[in-house]
């Protein structure tokens, strides 16, 4: 569960399923450890017994080799055996008053452990939640470096986006494209200026509140360890409709109900998926409880021809809805529906022209978009 969750941090902390995979977390191990509490309780008392047991035979063996021997003996030499065997047989229960010592101490610690994580209480809000009427974005002057010492990644960057727009951001590899999806989903602190969702700052919302108006999928769309109604709930309690519509929405629906248990299938206990069945998946999580605005970086990525289709469908689904989306692709299908086509040069965003899957054959002017 830990490997599985740090593989898929990246979308665990955008979609604020943190607090909720922490108790998941607390409860299995509590399960676990209460498993080998139930273990050493039994081999303390097996443990117990045993010491009991030859306690008393070698009393009895002792009392019957004394007995014989002092048959028609002195007095003091009978006295002797007797002592002896007390000792022999009362050896085993002088250690129960240790036993019984360590055993209730470790039942009642181990009893402030059951209630500790089964109080457990929903984490308090790490930032603010914010109303939003609209769900447009807006970002104004960001820039973003890594380190104080290190050139901009990103810099100057204007944009906007309305309510019903898709916007494609192309770039080449190591341009920036996934921080600039970070940056306006509040996962880095800009280093200058801002990013807005009807005009509060992303990066100080609650993870957990932004995720039911932000949906996002990540480059790589690792799902973690659930279910598969689960995983597209973000491990929250799924809603059955919710879920399957999600799952309609991303096209993803036939190919969950193929699986073994259908949307009951756990995931990451040796379900083996296709990255394009897991793209899929993921898309169905982004769309989870019909979000304003999608975050998309990499979309299409590992899908064929059939889930591009279903992809460019859920596209202009969601504008017709008066949903937005910003996406990171190079297929020039879902560029095509773009109502702007951008790209990052130089750390900046500029126009990517009429063309866009000429891009980068031949320059394009460098031209900062409001």
């Amino acid at each position: 569960m830990t490997v599985d969750a740090m593989q898929s941090g990246e979308a665990v902390l955008a979609m604020g399923m943190l607090r909720r995979l922490s108790e998941r977390w607390i409860s299995v191990s509590a399960a676990r450890s209460e498993e080998s509490w139930t273990a050493e309780e039994a081999v303390a008392w097996v443990q117990f017994l045993h010491q009991v047991v030859i306690g008393l035979f070698r009393g009895v063996v002792m009392f019957a080799m004394v007995g014989i021997g002092l048959a028609g003996g002195h007095p003091n030499d009978a006295l002797s055996g007797e002592i002896i065997v007390i000792f022999q047989v009362i050896t085993p229960f002088a250690t129960l008053g240790n036993t019984i010592e360590t055993w209730g101490e470790a039942s009642a610690a181990w009893g402030r452990l059951r209630r500790l994580a089964s109080n457990v209480t929903q984490a308090p809000l790490q930032g603010l939640a914010f109303p939003v009427a609209q769900g447009r974005l807006v970002a104004e002057r960001l820039s973003f470096r890594f380190d104080a010492r290190d050139p901009p990644i990103l810099r100057d960057i204007d944009l906007a986006v309305e309510p019903g727009q898709l916007i494609g951001i192309l770039g080449g590899p190591g341009s920036g494209k996934t921080v600039l999806m970070r940056l306006l989903l509040g996962l880095h602190p800009p280093s200058a200026g801002g990013v807005f969702l009807d005009g509060h700052a992303t990066s100080q919302w609650d993870r957990r509140d932004l995720a039911r108006h932000i949906g996002y999928l990540p480059q790589q769309p690792q799902l973690g360890s659930g279910t598969v109604a689960e995983v597209i709930a973000r491990l929250e309690e799924p809603d059955p409709e919710l879920v399957i519509d999600a799952a309609r929405r991303a096209g993803a629906h036939d190919l969950i109900a193929g699986l073994p248990l259908g949307y009951a299938t756990p995931l990451g206990q040796g379900t083996k998926l296709s990255l394009g069945q897991q793209h899929r998946i993921a898309i169905a999580r982004a769309l989870y409880g019909r979000p304003k605005l999608l975050l998309l970086d990499e979309l299409g990525g590992s899908l064929d021809a059939e889930g591009e289709a279903d992809v460019a469908a859920m596209l202009g689904r969601l504008r017709r809805e008066g949903g937005s989306a910003v996406f990171t692709t190079h297929r020039p299908a879902l560029l095509g529906l773009a109502d702007r086509v951008l790209a990052i040069r130089n750390g900046t965003l500029v126009s990517a022209g009429g063309a866009a899957h000429h891009l980068f054959a031949s320059p394009v002017p460098e031209r900062r978009l409001a």
